[in-house]
């Protein structure tokens, strides 16, 4: 008898959560060594898990300038222990709002548009876990949003309660209201529960 093989999925923003959005001196954010620790933690603790790429980052893939493979290159080149662990990328914004939105109405429905291309991923792969790594408030996604503070990026505090989601495993979609079936907003913080609650940021 052998072991089913799970699906546990990490959707991950990048500016804002393996970067506190410092900016080089040619106006570009890049990725930060501890932020890339503590990703590198989750993996370890979750080695089932795969990344899924929600953030703008994910764009040179959309437009041909790159494959998944680059993709993992550029990652690993940053010191992400990926290899082998990129699942894929979430749609194009324009494959949920369609063509023909100004710059300014694609930023106004940022949120509610990376929100309902997540959602539609989970749908089609079904994961058995997911969690979703981002500095912005996504809304419908419940218990599964791990909300980084943009000026810090991902803290110790972050990564234990994404380890603690994966590997409890909450796999249902959010319901209309965002809500996860089992779970209300009286439930105590997830990383209440977990050793090392208190940890530093």
């Amino acid at each position: 008898m052998t072991n089913a093989i799970r699906l546990n999925l990490i959707f991950l923003d990048v500016d804002g959560v393996l970067n506190d959005h410092t900016r080089f001196p040619n106006g570009y954010c890049g990725i930060q060594w501890d932020k890339v620790q503590r990703l590198d933690w989750i993996l370890s603790e979750v080695p089932d898990a795969q990344l899924v790429l929600s953030s703008s980052w994910r764009y040179p893939v959309h437009r041909g300038e790159m494959n998944l493979y680059g993709l993992e290159g550029m990652l690993l080149a940053y010191g992400l222990d990926c290899y082998g662990r990129i699942h894929g990328i979430t749609c194009r914004d324009e494959d949920v709002w369609g063509e023909g939105l100004s710059f300014e109405e694609m930023a106004q429905r940022g949120a509610q548009c990376r929100s309902e291309q997540i959602r539609r991923y989970v749908e089609e792969h079904r994961p058995d876990a997911w969690v979703v790594l981002d500095d912005l408030y996504l809304p419908g996604l419940g218990i599964h949003l791990v909300r980084t503070d943009e000026a810090k990026g991902m803290t110790h505090r972050d990564a234990a309660v994404a380890i603690g989601l994966l590997q409890h495993a909450f796999k249902s979609l959010p319901d209309a209201a965002g809500t996860t079936p089992g779970r209300t907003s009286e439930t105590p913080r997830l990383e209440e529960k977990l050793p090392g609650g208190e940890a530093k940021a």
